[in-house]
């Protein structure tokens, strides 16, 4: 299948994103978490303009798959494990 964008979600998962990274920058570790959670979590849908399905669901790691935005995954997966662990306390 072929994918298009034309609402600009990924444009919004990138800016979400660039936020939650801020946040990390910030030591806002607990609101990074939440964004990433809620970036992670989301699930999208598509229409299928064939007839074929009504709706197709994707989640973040289909949408960067199909390249609907450009987010690498390692990062996100490497800052949400430096923000939750600076959440736990010792």
């Amino acid at each position: 299948m072929e994918y298009e964008d034309e609402e600009g979600i990924g444009g919004i998962i990138e800016d979400a994103v660039l936020f939650a990274h801020d946040c990390v920058n910030d030591f806002r570790y607990e609101e990074a978490v939440s964004v990433y959670k809620l970036i992670m979590g989301t699930t999208f849908f598509a229409e299928d303009e064939d007839g074929g399905c009504d709706r197709i669901e994707l989640d973040l790691q289909e949408i960067v798959g199909e390249k609907l935005t450009g987010i690498n995954l390692k990062m996100i997966a490497l800052e949400v494990l430096y923000s939750d662990y600076q959440t736990v306390d010792r």
